[in-house]
């Protein structure tokens, strides 16, 4: 009943080809500049900020300075996250235009926009500098009212254990006249398996990451549930 009123209530919009993360109504995980203490790694953000975007960067030189602000692997996944989630913008134009080749890490540092495809790939590219574990996952996403888009996210190995990051997802949305709109949203850094596994299916079933991963008829018949119902702990019955 709950589930039903706030899919209602809230705005959603997806891309075409690469999927992109539905829009919400409220504003729960806009974080803002002045917003730092709403994020992870406060002290991380705000020195990101401090980072000139002035300079050509290289995927060396940028990942030096993001080595610079983090200590910790987990730290330094999230820096990563945070830079390209605040900095690289979603080329809906690309795909208008019938685009589809995915740009490779470099490409993207000097547009500073991509599609999902050049997002994990500028991911994995500044993870691998960073001596961290990674892989780009491929395989298919759904939004409210469509299901099965092709999709790219990551996988990063913290302490031995693989956990699932989502720069896209994390990096704003689509307008009504398909215009990308940044929003920071920081639930696509390292999100539960058992809630990304809703909206997010890995062409490679061990990427899952789940004890019993599902098929792909299951994946397409569950609820959509998105991080504003997941975080209010609203329950499938």
């Amino acid at each position: 009943m709950f589930a039903r009123f706030y899919i209602i209530v809230l705005t959603i919009i997806i891309g075409t080809a690469c999927a992109v993360t539905p829009t919400f109504g409220a504003t729960i995980f806009d974080s803002s500049k002045t917003e730092y203490v709403n994020t992870r790694y406060p002290v991380v953000a705000v020195s990101l900020a401090n980072i000139s975007d002035e300079e050509v960067l290289t995927v060396p030189h940028l990942a030096k300075q993001l080595l610079e602000i983090s200590h910790s692997d987990e730290q330094k996944a999230f820096a990563i996250f945070r830079w390209i989630t605040t900095h690289i913008s979603y080329d809906f134009e690309k795909l208008q235009r019938g685009m589809r080749r995915n740009l490779n890490a470099a490409e993207v540092l000097e547009e500073r926009k991509a599609v999902c495809g050049g997002y994990a790939a500028l991911f994995q590219a500044l993870a691998q500098e960073l001596g961290l574990r990674s892989f780009v996952i491929k395989g298919k996403a759904k939004a409210y009212g469509f299901n099965a888009l092709s999709h790219a996210w990551n996988a990063i190995q913290l302490e031995g254990d693989w956990y699932l990051i989502d720069a896209t997802w994390g990096s704003g949305y689509l307008d009504e006249k398909q215009r990308f709109v940044r929003r920071y949203n920081d639930y696509y850094f390292l999100p539960a398996a058992e809630e990304l596994i809703f909206t997010h299916y890995p062409d490679e079933a061990n990427w899952q990451l789940l004890d019993k991963p599902i098929s792909m008829g299951e994946f397409l018949d569950s609820e959509q549930l998105f991080p504003l119902f997941l975080n209010w702990a609203l329950l499938l019955r």
